[in-house]
């Protein structure tokens, strides 16, 4: 079987990890530049057969699995699971966890490679408004940002007190 016929087109490697605890965890929408979803799930590289060239941080797969950047379970790993390889979230822990990975983000920012939106999208649902961006001496982006604060669908009003002008 040939490394083309192995890979499932996951698309995880081409998405930068945020360590929460002993997990690798991918964030959906927080990838590649040149990632692209077809309707039927699977990704391709929009750039693939100059990939090398037009994105120099694109690894092979067998040196990508050195670095644990392919998922746990990924084909190229020949029979056996990676425990340090990349997990993705169910999307009620993906919420859940937001606020840890928001910290993760801002504490270490992201490759300068990967599409913005995805990014800003966790850190919203964690409560942060992105003010701004710069890129740092390494590369990486990283968010200036303020806390939001939550409003309530409602206003809250006790059923034992007078709401007051």
């Amino acid at each position: 079987m040939t490394s083309e016929e192995r890979c499932r087109r996951c698309g995880i490697s081409c998405h930068p990890a945020v360590r929460l605890g002993q997990l690798r965890v991918v964030i959906p929408g927080v990838h590649c530049q040149f990632l692209a979803y077809e309707p039927n799930g699977e990704s391709r590289c929009t750039v693939y057969a100059n990939r090398y060239e037009q994105a120099p941080w694109c690894l092979s797969a067998e040196e990508a699995g050195r670095e644990h950047l392919l998922s746990r379970d990924c084909p190229y790993h020949e029979g056996w699971d990676d425990p340090e390889g990349k997990t993705r979230l169910h999307p009620r822990l993906l919420r859940e966890k937001a606020p840890a990975i928001a910290k993760q983000i801002l504490a270490e920012g992201v490759p300068r490679w990967v599409t913005a939106y995805g990014v800003e999208n966790i850190l919203r649902a964690a409560g942060y408004e992105v003010l701004g961006t710069r890129f740092d001496e390494n590369g990486f982006r990283r968010y200036q940002v303020s806390d939001i604060k939550p409003v309530p669908e409602f206003p809250v009003v006790s059923i034992h007190e007078e709401p007051s002008d």
